[in-house]
C-alpha cells in the first residue's frame, strides 16, 4: 500500500497529526470505565455524584445516570448518554405533561433537553422550565432526556435517561 517513499511520508504525516489531535483532546480529561449501556463502574467517583431522579405523575423514577462531570479544573467522562440503540426507554411520558427533576443535593441551576440521536443529525429540544426544576415534555418520540445540573463549587454534572414521549391521546 505504502510502497513508494512519498506514500510512506504522507501516511506518517497523517498518523502524526491524528496522534497529536488525540493527545490534545484528551488532556485534562479523565475517562472512567463504563459498560456499553453507559453504566459507570468506578464506585469512588459515583459516590461523589448526587443521585438524580425524575418525578412524573407523582411517581419517582431514579433513572438519571451521570455521564459527564466537570468542576472548573478537570473533566471526568463517566460514560455515554443513554441511546435507543442498546437499551429500552426507562420512562413513558405524555407530550405536554411535566416532569420534575430532583437530586439528593440542591443544585444551583438545572437545564433539561430531549435529544433525538436517531435523526440524521442529532437534534436537541430544550425543555421549557415551567417552575423550579419542573419541565414541560415535548416533542413525541423515543428521546434521550439530558439534564445538566450545576452544584455549589461550580460542579457541573450531566445526566441522561431514555424516555418514550407519547402523543396526546
Amino acid at each position: 500500500m505504502a510502497n513508494c517513499p512519498r506514500q510512506r511520508i504522507v501516511l506518517l504525516l497523517v498518523l502524526s497529526v491524528l496522534l497529536t489531535a488525540t493527545t490534545m483532546t484528551t488532556q485534562g480529561r479523565y475517562t472512567i470505565n463504563a459498560t456499553a449501556d453507559g453504566v459507570v463502574e468506578d464506585e469512588a467517583i459515583l459516590n461523589e455524584i448526587p443521585k438524580g431522579s425524575g418525578i412524573y405523575q407523582g411517581k419517582e423514577y431514579p433513572i438519571l445516570t451521570p455521564y459527564f462531570m466537570k468542576d472548573g479544573q478537570s473533566a471526568v467522562e463517566l460514560g455515554f448518554p443513554k441511546l435507543p440503540d442498546n437499551i429500552q426507554p426507562e420512562m413513558r411520558v405524555e407530550e405536554g405533561q411535566t416532569i420534575s427533576i430532583e437530586f439528593q443535593d440542591n443544585p444551583i441551576r438545572v437545564q433539561a433537553s430531549l435529544v433525538d440521536y436517531d435523526a440524521d443529525v442529532a437534534v436537541s429540544y430544550p425543555l421549557e422550565e415551567v417552575s423550579k426544576n419542573m419541565f414541560k415534555i415535548a416533542p413525541e418520540g423515543i428521546k434521550t432526556l439530558e439534564v445538566e445540573a450545576v452544584f455549589p463549587g461550580n460542579k457541573q454534572i450531566f445526566y441522561s435517561t431514555l424516555v418514550d414521549v407519547v402523543g396526546i391521546s
